[in-house]
């Protein structure tokens, strides 16, 4: 893992960021509230099993918290901006929705539809 180290001498602040890892999802922009739905795309067929990846951010505070909701049930969550779930599928239709929630608890969705063929 590469880290650049951005230094400001008049004010004090160091900040590091990670130059060379995998991004899972790219963020959307933050105003408003957003979230950036990375997979599955929409009408996308899928396996038994997938990995569901998202982002989200927020103006005012952070995004502390990304769900993933398929067909009304909660099926995990990430504490962060990033959402990475892996979910066994039943064969069919479905619907994938992904929350962002910030640090006020506001919160704002985003769905696709997809089908699980196995």
């Amino acid at each position: 893992m590469a880290w650049t180290s951005i230094f400001d001498s008049i004010g004090g602040e160091e900040t590091l960021w990670n130059t060379s890892s995998a991004q899972n999802c790219g963020p959307p922009k933050a105003n408003p509230l957003n979230v950036h739905v990375c997979a599955p795309t929409n009408g996308q067929v899928v396996g038994k099993t997938f990995t569901f990846r998202a982002a989200g951010n927020a103006f005012n505070g952070v995004a502390k918290r990304m769900e993933l909701w398929i067909d009304g049930k909660k099926v995990g969550q990430n504490l962060e901006d990033q959402l990475n779930v892996t979910a066994t599928l039943s064969r069919g239709a479905h619907t994938a929705s992904f929350v962002a929630v910030d640090s006020f608890d506001e919160h704002v969705s985003g769905s696709v539809s997809f089908t699980s063929s196995y």
